[in-house]
């Protein structure tokens, strides 16, 4: 039993169906895909049964009902590629442990985005293409690739510039295997940063080191120069 589709397109239905007994129905993909005034309360439904709830409310632009104590465990698909995160600004532990996750999200807006400790710890299915995030707010990286054995994804264009904690971002990521030497030195330096992947490290800005060096042999000649007028004196 189902309602997929069932009012998918329907832009003037806005009926109370808070009581229907939905509690043996697998599927509610696609709903209310597009129903355009659908606003009713919806919360009290049990759909502890479903397996699918894909595009179940997409495009039904006027939805917004709490729906937040729906028992969705036996889930299986979600659509959340088309998540509007850009408000969002911690993603701490989102998919921590989420062994069996691997769906795209690569088209989320993180733009805001703070923390991403934890993110896929563990998520040890999770290889889904997130090149083009936008991260550059971001501060906190730690442990958010650890033991996430499958992921080897190229983010190497990532701008993680503002970041200040990167300790053992990629721990175990066992599968990781990536050229950063585009991220800063203090990133990929951090402790335990990529212990357990193969990633290719940033070296230290060689034009800083160039600049140290001629300070230091300035400073040596200095030295040396003014010894030698002492003696002479």
């Amino acid at each position: 039993m189902g309602f997929a589709s069932m009012f998918k397109g329907t832009t003037t239905f806005d009926q109370d169906i808070g009581r229907w007994d939905v509690s043996t129905s697998e599927f509610f993909s696609n709903m209310f895909q597009n129903a355009t005034t659908f606003n009713q309360n919806i919360g009290s439904w049990d759909v502890s049964m479903s397996k699918s709830f894909e595009w179940m409310f997409d495009k039904a632009t006027a939805f917004d009902q709490n729906i937040g104590k729906w028992d969705v465990s036996s889930g299986t698909l979600f659509d959340i590629g088309d998540w509007d995160m850009s408000k969002c600004n911690t993603f701490k532990n989102m998919f921590s442990e989420a062994s069996a996750f691997d769906q795209y999200i690569g088209g989320w807006d993180l733009s805001n985005g703070r923390s991403f400790k934890y993110m896929f710890d563990t998520a040890s299915t999770f290889n889904q293409d997130i090149t083009n995030w936008n991260v550059a707010k971001g501060n906190v990286f730690s442990f958010m690739f650890k033991e996430a054995t499958s992921f080897n994804q190229d983010i190497a264009q990532w701008d993680v510039s503002t970041g200040t904690e990167f300790v053992s971002m990629f721990h175990k990521a066992s599968s990781f295997q990536q050229n950063l030497t585009s991220w800063p030195y203090s990133a990929t330096e951090s402790d335990d940063f990529c212990n357990g992947a193969s990633c290719t490290s940033s070296t230290p800005n060689a034009s800083s080191s160039a600049t140290c060096s001629r300070f230091l042999i300035q400073l040596f000649s200095y030295f040396l120069c003014t010894s030698c007028i002492v003696r002479l004196l």
